[in-house]
């Protein structure tokens, strides 16, 4: 029974996994309340992810925020980016749907 709760056993790592998940998830959603931050609370979920799988996962509260406080500007710009494009993929497809039924009138 000692073996089983000791923190280098298995399960216990296996527990300490998932609560690490949970955490990061929790401050995901926090940090990516703002539309506008969800470009770096994903840069820095998925690079916490990676340290975590790395076996780099001293500090996870710290790490995230630094990480999101490193790659705001650029994971923000590309989120804008993308944003804007889907938005312009979705009018264009809204558009054509339109179209069709207007031209089906004429023939």
């Amino acid at each position: 029974m000692k073996r089983l709760l000791s923190l280098d056993s298995p399960p216990m790592r296996f527990l300490a996994l998932i609560a690490n998940l949970i955490i990061l998830n929790t401050l995901f959603i926090l940090t990516s309340i703002s539309l506008i931050t969800i470009g770096a609370s994903l840069c820095a979920l998925q690079t916490s992810i990676q340290n975590i799988l790395r076996k780099k996962d001293e500090r996870l509260i710290a790490n995230y925020f630094r990480l999101f406080q490193n790659n705001f500007k650029q994971a923000t710009i590309s989120w804008l980016i993308i944003v804007v494009l889907g938005l312009l993929f979705f009018l264009d497809f809204r558009l054509l749907g339109h179209l069709f039924i207007a031209l089906s009138f004429l023939f």
